[in-house]
């Protein structure tokens, strides 16, 4: 196991990559993220999906350009080239923001973060401790194993 120690750990790249700045200058900070820097916003949610609506918008306006006196004509869409060109535009961005984060100082690690102790967390075969975490990872529901049931509090959900 490799043991590292920082000022600050951000676990979570979304969000959580917006944190590190200027006033953060002469700190040992340390990025964990699961997925790709950028969260769900970025790569699957908000930035594609309003990227498609417009798109979508657009071919819209061609079918009604009569409305207004312009000659349009429907010619119909390239799905397949119009996903390309919209994940063509984000995919490179998680690269982009590991680089920028190691180049400026900070060290960033991929994985799974889990804490095993207070003040420690495990990345891999990494062991980070820190004075400062910041939990920017966003959240998942999940079903519990049945084990856990009797120590919680609420009922398990029905299905």
């Amino acid at each position: 196991m490799n043991g590292h120690s920082y000022d600050l750990v951000i676990v979570g790249a979304g969000s959580g990559n917006m944190l590190p700045a200027e006033e953060f200058a002469g700190w040992r900070i340390a990025l964990a993220e699961s997925s790709r820097f950028g969260g769900t916003c970025l790569n699957r949610g908000c930035i594609p999906s309003k990227t498609l609506v417009h798109t979508a918008d657009v071919a819209q306006e061609v079918r009604h350009a009569g409305r207004f006196e312009v000659r349009a004509k429907w010619a119909g869409a390239d799905w397949p080239a119009i996903r390309d060109r919209v994940f063509g535009r984000i995919d490179p961005l998680h690269e982009r923001a590991v680089a920028y984060r190691r180049t400026h100082g900070a060290d960033v690690f991929l994985g799974e973060a889990r804490f095993t102790a207070p003040k420690v967390l495990q990345v891999g075969d990494d062991e980070i401790r820190a004075e400062r975490f910041v939990l920017a990872a966003g959240s998942r529901p999940s079903i519990r194993s049945s084990t856990a049931w009797p120590r919680c509090p609420i009922p398990p959900p029905t299905r």
